[in-house]
């Protein structure tokens, strides 16, 4: 069925802001007269040491699925899936429908707050609903509050993973290609994590990446200087989420974690709704998901994202790339 072309590059706009691991924005699409859009995951934007499983990379495709399918109901357009053919996802177009602004209203507002979080509680009604939002959409919400033995725990654990991600020099590297020396927030890069964005100052800024140089880990290896460095990131990391009213989880009752990135999206929209900042924390999972699901009663698969939650400034807004530099418009 032919569709409007023009609402398609509209639509792709809107979804690129769909979150990804490490802002690596890792999706390719392809899309044309024929009613038919393909999303395929870009290789060349994938995290293989610290994804080994991919389960950011499924999260990550499945969230800009869903921004897209969110971004395109706005314009009018519906659009469902059919066979992937070996690609992620497929969407057909299947005609017209009253267009829907409110869930593209809060995509276009939604953020990650890498910022300081008020230690103010939340209010509990504001925690019932983005729980039943993760319900409605298939997922389990697990709150840690301050004090709790379950807060320490975690909080535990998000040490020992932070630390031990800090010492690994492959996951430091990978991190280090990521980083975008940005402290001003005037150079607004297209990707990756802007040190604007992480709130880092400019001195900060500089010393985080001096402190990702490989030359640099080694020599300080060498004289047993990296654990003391280490402990002291993965410290700082630990304090910010402690400061947060909430440490939260979210698991799915089935399957893998790496197919949920629609309901992931959908409850960070509620959370957006409700003016709460999140946080993700993928290194608890990525280096702790056994012990973390052993406690949550649940596999480390089922474990789809770790967070600090609770409410901050508005924070900067990372950069992302352009339509062209990802979708392939054919005709």
């Amino acid at each position: 069925m032919a569709i409007d072309l023009e609402s398609v590059d509209r639509a792709l706009a809107v979804a690129r802001w769909a979150p990804s691991a490490h802002n690596t924005q890792p999706w390719a699409v392809e899309y044309g007269g024929d009613g038919r859009i393909t999303v395929r995951a870009d290789p060349a934007r994938a995290l293989p040491h610290s994804d080994p499983l991919q389960r950011d990379l499924r999260l990550s495709l499945g969230a800009f699925v869903e921004a897209l399918k969110i971004a395109l109901a706005a314009e009018g357009q519906r659009f469902e899936p059919g066979p992937a053919e070996g690609a992620f996802a497929v969407l057909t177009h299947r005609g017209s429908m009253a267009p829907e602004p409110e869930p593209v209203s809060l995509l276009r507002q939604r953020q990650t707050s890498r910022l300081a979080y008020s230690p103010r509680p939340l209010e509990p009604a504001a925690l019932e609903a983005l729980s039943e939002a993760a319900r409605r959409h298939g997922l389990t919400l697990h709150l840690a509050a301050e004090g709790t033995p379950e807060r320490e725990r975690w909080s535990k654990w998000l040490f020992a993973a932070s630390r031990e991600s800090w010492l690994d020099a492959r996951a430091t590297a990978e991190l280090k290609r990521w980083v975008r020396f940005d402290p001003e927030g005037a150079r607004t890069p297209e990707d990756g994590l802007s040190t604007h964005c992480l709130g880092l100052s400019t001195g900060e800024a500089a010393a985080l990446v001096v402190a990702m140089r490989p030359g640099l880990w080694r020599a300080a290896g060498k004289v047993m200087v990296a654990p003391a460095l280490a402990a002291a990131l993965a410290k700082e990391e630990v304090a910010a989420a402690q400061r947060a009213p909430c440490f939260g989880v979210l698991s799915c009752a089935s399957g893998e974690a790496g197919e949920q990135g629609a309901a992931l999206l959908r409850v960070w929209l509620e959370a957006t709704r409700l003016r709460l900042a999140l946080h993700p924390l993928s290194v608890l999972l990525d280096r702790r998901g056994w012990e973390l699901g052993k406690a949550l009663g649940c596999s480390p698969r089922q474990l789809v994202l770790a967070f600090r939650l609770g409410r901050s400034v508005p924070p900067p807004r990372s950069g992302r790339r352009e339509v062209q530099s990802f979708a392939t418009r054919a005709g």
